[in-house]
């Protein structure tokens, strides 16, 4: 693992020791008998990411990683509904992280116990000294993992950019678990800045000569908006992905120009695909082994021969086991046959490739991330300023979708879009924020018993003309 900002490298034998002292921590507070313990961490992509997701699993415990950009309330809210008894934090975040605990403290929940990695503004011991310590002791009766890990070290793989968020499904699976099982190095990079994303492609391409090192890039995961920005900047050149064989593009969907503008920029070597190599243009692939898909008509739920339109209905051994501490969603989602129910209208042809036609679920799909409008809504009502708001997600050609907000304001007031956008900032992450803007009105669609009309505002948005939505500025961090 090499830290794409500072140089650092852990190599697979620290990361090993590292992963065992941690797995050590998490055994100590483990109280014999009771449940396993559940560790947050609320930590950006770094070299020492994999040490307490892998040790924490390692000894049998359970992982609820939080998105960095969360506010104090998000990040709280997360740890009370997780049950977790450990906290890891970055430095960079342990303002955010302290607020979090002070309001569990304050509602008489418990707080987890803080572990700081880096330089503590507050006085708090940097953990990294700990699993870096050669006396400090390793976790008991994990030889047959340790071996499972050795054996994958045999085989030498390639060189991947870590920029995927670690706390993302994509970038646990496609960089942590897929890249570090075959011991490929993983460049990580803690966020998106256009700087350090081109320096990471500059020192990591290739070199001269006949060396067999793998001190290029050669695997890059990535989503369409960074292909945009790869496809865009005059700061990348074609010579930057020479060595790179293979880029993957999810979360998103990724338009046909999009894929077109990076074959002309970078040529034919790099093989650009959505989710599985097999393609054709416009599709996102065929499906992996051992997964079984089914195309249902939505409203018999029988299943639709090729070329039908219906929602996409998925079972694969590693498809999540529910929703947690929510039962009722998990019933709604995963049926009595094991088939979840993805909420998506999609396609297959006669030749098995996929392709995602539209949502049948309300949640909007920003770069990947579900985003709820009710709890934009929710948020929304809070403010003093307003009567009462409906939120949809309209398209977006970089994000996929994004939330707009229909709002009714209350009586004698004037609150302004720009007033309701930073209060928005101090709730919410910025994926959640309002990039498809703010609608005032005077009434919203709702059934006789007071409920939103969801379809009918989502229609709603879709007649207007003001769906051009590029020259909003995008968050910084998402």
């Amino acid at each position: 693992m090499i830290d794409g900002i500072t140089g650092r490298v852990l190599t697979y034998g620290r990361l090993i020791d590292g992963i065992q002292r941690w797995g050590a921590v998490v055994q100590e507070r483990w109280s014999p008998g009771s449940p396993p313990p559940t560790v947050g961490i609320f930590m950006r992509n770094c070299p020492d990411y994999p040490i307490i997701f892998f040790g924490t699993t390692l000894v049998g415990g359970v992982v609820t990683p939080l998105n960095p950009s969360y506010t104090a309330e998000e990040v709280a809210v997360q740890l009370a509904d997780s049950g977790a008894s450990l906290l890891v934090v970055e430095a960079a975040l342990e303002a955010v992280a302290l607020k979090s605990i002070g309001l569990l403290s304050a509602r008489g929940m418990p707080p987890p116990a803080l572990f700081l990695l880096g330089d503590s503004k507050s006085g708090n011991s940097d953990l990294r000294a700990m699993l870096e310590d050669s006396t400090a002791p390793f976790a008991k009766h994990v030889d047959m993992y340790l071996k499972m890990i050795l054996f994958a070290l045999v085989d030498v793989a390639a060189r991947l950019l870590g920029l995927i968020p670690f706390y993302h499904i994509y970038g646990i699976v496609s960089i942590m678990l897929k890249g570090l099982k075959i011991s490929s190095t993983v460049v990580t990079l803690p966020r998106f800045q256009p700087s350090s994303f081109i320096r990471a492609l500059q020192e990591h391409k290739a070199i001269s000569g006949s060396k067999i090192f793998f001190t290029n890039l050669t695997v890059m995961n990535l989503a369409p908006p960074l292909l945009k920005f790869l496809n865009e900047s005059n700061d990348v050149k074609r010579e930057f992905l020479q060595s790179c064989h293979t880029v993957g593009c999810g979360g998103a969907p990724l338009s046909t120009s999009s894929k077109e503008k990076f074959t002309n920029k970078f040529g034919d070597g790099t093989d650009l695909y959505e989710g599985k190599i097999d393609r054709k243009l416009g599709r996102c692939g065929k499906l992996l082994p051992r997964v079984q898909a089914k195309i249902v008509d939505m409203d018999t739920g029988a299943a639709l021969p090729p070329n039908g339109n219906g929602e996409l209905c998925l079972k694969t051994p590693c498809m999540m086991k529910g929703y947690h501490n929510r039962p009722d969603a998990t019933r709604e989602t995963i049926d009595e046959d094991g088939w979840l129910h993805t909420g998506d209208v999609a396609v297959h042809d006669e030749d098995g490739f996929f392709s995602i036609v539209d949502r049948i679920k309300e949640l909007i799909k920003v770069k990947g991330f579900q985003v709820s409008p009710s709890e934009i809504e929710n948020v929304l009502l809070k403010h003093p300023a307003i009567a009462d708001a409906g939120v949809t997600g309209i398209p977006h050609e970089d994000y996929g979708e994004v939330p707009r907000a229909y709002i009714i304001s209350s009586k004698g007031s004037s609150v302004t879009e720009n007033e309701i956008n930073n209060y928005m900032k101090e709730h919410l992450a910025p994926y959640k924020q309002l990039l498809g803007g703010i609608k005032f009105v005077t009434d919203l669609p709702k059934n006789p018993s007071g409920k939103l009309l969801r379809k009918v505002l989502a229609k709603t948005a879709e007649q207007e003309e003001s769906l051009v939505v590029e020259n909003i500025v995008p968050p910084t961090q998402l």
